[in-house]
């Protein structure tokens, strides 16, 4: 009977136990639920593309894994604005000449006293074999003044490709220092004794310190059929009225007419002009002559900038699954125009006691696609319920990148408010 009663007993708690993990188990299901959203339209400081295309260059990072993962943040959120564009300063000119040339003299237009004259050897492939131009000892350079000038000591100093090398400059060039009385002018620059005229050498005059800098502000990125716009100044003169421009990627160079506008440029791109790998930049080189209150002045400046196809974009439904009242994960639908690596970043925020928004991780996440797919970004629970942050949550800084590409496909600040 006792048996019998332990037995009885034995089975009653063992459906209890049963029923309680059920009730469990359905009370865990229940707190998990999925929430379609509408992603935010993207801001004026934002960047992402309506139309889409595939690269034209082979993809850099082809590997197959997956990853995901989280990095913990804190403190006050401080927002990440989307750096489009970038701004360069020159205070020298710089050009391509001859061993022929150097041997019959050319001009050098010198704004200030203190200019370094600076002569790089280069190598020529012209004639079908490498060619290298030898140093030119800076002893056997010979330097002419201004018509009427008097100087008594035109170059205050000269350095040769030994000295230069124990600097860091690697390129067997040799520098004149000129006087700090230098007078501004159009001075001549030859050779003592005669070199090979098949030699190239680079030309290149530096003004440091000197009040008549050239300022560039032009795009970081750039899609394939956009056109290049910035902003072109020189310090004492303001909008410059002519401005010779090139492109450079990888063999190409190309000529680039500008359209100047108080202060601003604008080129169209030329046809046939596409990056030739994605691992390359694309170069913008702009020689500028103009005249500063009678004063002579040449600058070069030049800036690089990603060349890419938008080959991606991120669509505006998104899903979200939750864990009670805590966000755990993100999808995002992606529309893709070939296969390749792709990846989503973003940092997760939410708000304090006093309403202030607080950074609480960021999240990242790749993997090779065939096609339009989705992503989904992590969200740590962990991390959420520790930092005691409550709703409203917000994905900040959602950034798309082709990582074939090495490119950032769209970014936006201010991408859902969960």
């Amino acid at each position: 009977m006792m048996t019998h009663n332990k037995l009885a007993a034995a089975v009653l708690m063992s459906l209890m136990l049963s029923a309680c993990q059920g009730e469990n188990s359905q009370d865990n299901a229940a707190a998990m639920g999925a929430q379609l959203v509408q992603l935010s339209p993207l801001s004026s400081g934002d960047m992402g593309f309506s139309q889409i295309q595939a690269p034209v260059t082979q993809g850099l990072n082809t590997r197959r894994d997956d990853i995901q993962f989280v990095s913990p943040m804190s403190g006050e959120y401080q927002p990440r604005q989307w750096q489009r564009s970038q701004l360069v300063a020159s205070d020298e000119y710089w050009f391509p000449v001859s061993g022929e040339a150097l041997n019959q003299g050319l001009p050098l237009t010198i704004s200030q006293g203190g200019a370094v004259i600076r002569l790089a050897p280069r190598a020529d492939m012209s004639s079908g074999a490498l060619f290298h131009a030898p140093a030119i000892e800076p002893a056997s350079l010979e330097l002419s003044a201004p018509k009427g000038a008097q100087v008594p000591n035109l170059v205050r100093s000269m350095a040769n490709a030994e000295a230069l090398a124990s600097a860091g400059m690697n390129d067997d060039s040799s520098a004149l220092l000129l006087s700090s009385a230098a007078p501004a002018g159009e001075y001549r620059l030859k050779v003592r004794t005669a070199v090979d005229p098949r030699s190239q050498y680079l030309v290149n005059v530096k003004e440091k310190r000197s009040p008549l800098v050239l300022h560039l502000r032009a795009p970081m990125g750039l899609s394939l059929g956009q056109s290049l716009a910035g902003s072109l100044t020189l310090d004492g003169l303001g909008p410059l009225s002519s401005a010779k421009a090139r492109l450079r990627q990888g063999t190409q160079e190309l000529p680039l007419p500008l359209t100047l506008e108080n202060g601003a440029f604008s080129a169209a791109m030329p046809e046939g002009f596409v990056p030739e790998s994605a691992a390359e930049l694309s170069e913008l080189l702009i020689d500028v002559q103009s005249s500063v209150d009678g004063v002579a002045v040449k600058r070069t400046i030049k800036t690089a900038f990603k060349h890419f196809a938008p080959s991606g974009r991120v669509l505006p439904d998104a899903r979200v699954q939750w864990q009670g009242e805590t966000p755990v994960a993100v999808t995002f639908n992606l529309e893709l125009a070939d296969a390749g690596r792709y990846a989503l970043s973003a940092v997760l925020t939410g708000t304090d006691s006093n309403g202030k928004e607080v950074a609480i991780h960021s999240s990242a996440a790749a993997r090779w696609f065939e096609g339009s797919d989705s992503l989904t970004l992590p969200l740590s629970a962990e991390l959420i319920e520790r930092s005691g942050l409550k709703a409203p949550f917000q994905i900040r800084e959602l950034e798309l990148k082709d990582q074939g590409q090495m490119a950032t496909l769209s970014f936006q600040d201010k991408a859902l408010q969960l």
